[in-house]
């Protein structure tokens, strides 16, 4: 298995972490176009507010959220008075001139203005601005509409920010609701509106490199769906750890330091493809060397798998464990439940029978005090006698009440039920004596009126002595109500608490346990689909290697073989014929050998040099040179191998041809593409080799007018053994372009073509100063 380096593991995750940054925005317009899907009616600025705001809060990489509807052009100044009765006194649908400056737009069939745009502060700018006014912005739009997917643009310039930093929008389209859009003209014809996520390339890139360590290491972020031209979005400086991505930034095409390889991923971004470049500086130390990965690796793979038997050990252990767990729980809180239940109910017991015991006792106190009311009446001999007085209650009338709530009092007791019918008499034949006794000799009390007095305080006093007896009892029944009450009631919260407590450790650690667990063989499940997935990434590679082998094979032994018979003919010629030849045919066969020999010799350097490149030993030693002197000198030795001479032009368009480059790399550039014209092109055809030198960047292109390149092969024109459709028998290996883009990245330039089948081809080569 091949082991990636540290810089290629942060070149994965580098752009990785890009790619997550525009899909969380494809997820968030997916998500608005569903609002505007689910609403029967027109989706209110202020459900979009709502709806999008907490998005924005999830995702600070987006800058605004945007509504464009699609507005004709006999709609637009209703359009433009509604919102301007919305608050918004200036507004109209803008566009932007060259400048810069938002003006009026002109008249056109449709817009698509922004309606709507969250958040709006910082933002008031693109409210209104017309995107179809922008040819970018445009080109997005329509492929968003015709594909009914999402679309990226290419870089933009921002209307809404001062400093006009490179921006990037994420367009999906909205349709009208019902209708079916299966195809382009239905698509156009039902077309709603756009959804627009607005990026600023700068805060993608920052929120990137969020948890990534870059240190010592550059890197070069480009759109390769563009011209090279226009295909920059931004670059990040490891020394002062800046992100760059503004139009007025004038940069060179990145570099690698001396010894150092360059990482470039590519990867798609919706309809687009991106490329990182990642270069390490001279300062960068890549830790991680093959035996050292190799080896943590092992290690890795050992203990993710002595963790995912020891994970299955422990789960199995814990099973049996759950289930006693579980049944315990189960019982606790029975238990938790009966004792609640009991203690409720012995509460229930033991306050009943407390005010029972406190209304007896209240009915002990009120029998004790009605009797000595009945006594005071019945036997104080002056209180009976104020019963003449015209004024006074009758006392027969307040005895008989106080009787009558005595019985109602001891109705319960017969004992006392029995003394109380014995009272009775007594008392009517106190009252009958006092009644009949002249006023004046009441206080005169007779032997009968004396005993009836004696007779009547004992049976009171019998009642009396009976009923304070009770008095102990049921305050005693009070009392141990009480304490009942209290006893049972901490007994049952503390038998509860101690169960509650253990149901919820069981529970806690099942919980734990469980989520550990599952943790666990969450964890050894990812790191065996990785595993799966690494595996068969290796047999896939080993499968494209071993078809790279079988091509190059086939194709060193047929581009030997030419060569190799070209020097043995001519060697046995020279060898058979030596004497009968002029100095002329010995001098032709001599140029052969020659020729054929610095066939196979640049076959071989590109073999070696794109071999060296895979493996990462290509050296890159960058030196002063003259391009114009080594142009001169490398045209003569392409001239010298070649059987005829070809006119090949050298123009220089600037004053000074000094530039510090690697000669060897820059060789087998020159070379390839001049060899690649000579081959391509009629001998009567000229051949332009220009040559731009500034400070920043040297630019070198190569001109012919041959048979030029399909559109389907410039698609693959720098893969390995890829030849054009319409090469015929020209002999070629297909290995020039590959090694010449390859010394290219090398150099951090970049490459571009330009053909037209029949006409020519311009190969433009771009490399930064050092």
């Amino acid at each position: 298995m091949t082991m990636k380096t540290e810089l290629q593991e942060r070149a994965d995750s580098l752009a990785s972490n890009l790619q997550r940054s525009v899909d969380a925005c494809f997820e968030v317009l997916r998500s608005i176009s569903q609002l505007f899907a689910s609403s029967p009616q027109e989706v209110k600025r202020q459900d979009f507010q709502r709806f999008v705001q907490p998005a924005l809060v999830r995702h600070p990489s987006i800058h605004a959220l945007e509504w464009l509807p699609r507005l004709l052009d006999g709609d637009r100044p209703a359009f433009e008075q509604a919102m301007q009765a919305e608050g918004y006194a200036n507004f109209q649908v803008t566009e932007r001139t060259t400048d810069g400056t938002l003006i009026r737009a002109g008249a056109r069939p449709d817009y698509f203005p922004v309606y709507y745009v969250e958040p709006l502060d910082n933002n008031e700018l693109a409210l209104g601005y017309d995107a179809a006014s922008d040819a970018t912005r445009r080109a997005a739009l329509e492929r968003a509409r015709d594909t009914g997917a999402i679309a990226v643009s290419g870089r933009i310039e921002l209307v809404q920010t001062a400093r006009q930093q490179f921006g990037l929008l994420v367009i999906l389209p909205i349709y009208r609701q019902g209708m079916a859009c299966d195809t382009v003209s239905d698509r156009r014809q039902y077309l709603q509106g756009f959804v627009l996520g607005v990026f600023r390339v700068a805060d993608v890139v920052r929120s990137s490199l969020a948890g990534l360590t870059l240190d010592h290491i550059d890197f070069y972020l480009s759109d390769r769906s563009d011209h090279p031209e226009v295909g920059f979005l931004a670059a990040y400086d490891s020394k002062s750890k800046q992100v760059i991505a503004r139009a007025e930034t004038k940069l060179t095409l990145p570099h690698a330091a001396q010894g150092k390889a360059i990482c470039t991923r590519s990867f798609a971004i919706a309809d687009r493809e991106w490329s990182l470049v990642l270069m390490p500086t001279a300062a960068y130390i890549d830790r991680a060397e093959l035996y050292q990965q190799s080896r943590i690796r092992a290690d890795a793979a050992t203990a993710e798998a002595a963790t995912l038997k020891k994970v299955l050990r422990n789960l199995q252990q814990t099973q049996a464990r759950w289930f006693l767990e579980k049944n315990l729980i189960a019982i606790g809180v029975g238990l938790i439940l009966v004792i609640l239940s009991g203690a409720n109910w012995l509460s229930h017991q033991n306050a009943t029978q407390l005010l029972e015991s406190k209304a007896r006792t209240e009915q002990t106190y009120g029998v004790l005090a009605r009797l000595a009311t009945l006594l005071a009446l019945t036997t104080d001999t002056d209180t009976v006698s104020r019963e003449t007085a015209p004024t006074s209650v009758s006392t027969a009338d307040l005895i008989e009440a106080e009787l009558e709530t005595l019985r109602r009092a001891i109705a319960q007791n017969a004992e006392q039920q029995r003394r109380l019918d014995q009272l009775e008499p007594l008392i009517a034949q106190r009252l009958n004596t006092l009644d009949q006794s002249p006023p004046a000799v009441v206080s005169q009390l007779t032997t009968r009126d004396r005993q009836l007095q004696q007779q009547i305080r004992q049976l009171i006093a019998e009642i009396e002595q009976t009923e304070r007896s009770q008095l102990p009892y049921w305050q005693s029944q009070a009392r141990a109500s009480l304490d009942n009450s209290f006893w049972t009631n901490v007994v049952g919260s503390a038998l509860g608490i101690v169960l509650w407590i253990g149901v919820y450790y069981l529970l806690q650690r099942q919980i734990s346990e469980r989520q550990r667990v599952e943790a666990a063989l969450y964890a050894a499940n990812n790191q065996l689909e990785l595993e799966v997935q690494e595996r068969l990434a290796e047999l896939a590679q080993t499968r494209e290697i071993n078809e790279l082998k079988m091509r190059l094979f086939s194709m060193v032994s047929h581009e030997f073989r030419t060569p190799l018979s070209t020097i043995l003919v001519s060697t046995q010629l020279l060898t058979n014929s030596e004497a009968g030849w002029s100095e002329e045919k010995r001098v032709k066969n001599l140029s052969r050998i020659q020729s054929a020999a610095k066939t196979m010799a640049q076959l071989l350097s590109d073999i070696l040099t794109l071999g060296r490149a895979e493996a990462g030993k290509l050296e890159f030693r960058p030196e002063l040179l003259d391009l114009k002197s080594f142009c001169h000198s490398l045209i003569d030795e392409i001239q010298i191998s070649t059987e005829t001479q070809r006119a090949i032009a050298v123009i220089v368009c600037s004053e000074s041809t000094q530039a510090t480059v690697d000669g060897k790399l820059l060789q087998s550039i020159l070379t390839n593409l001049l060899s690649n014209a000579i081959k391509y092109s009629e001998s009567d055809r000229p051949i332009q080799l220009i040559l731009t030198c500034t400070p920043e960047q040297v630019t070198i292109e190569v001109k012919d007018q041959g048979i030029g390149i399909s559109p389907e092969d410039q698609k693959r024109l720098y893969e390995a053994f890829h030849r054009g459709q319409n090469v015929g028998d020209v002999v070629g290996t297909g290995l020039g372009l590959a090694v010449v883009k390859t010394c290219v990245d090398l150099h951090g330039g970049h490459i571009a073509v330009d053909s037209e089948v029949g006409v020519g081809t311009t190969f433009m080569v771009t490399l930064p100063q050092l």
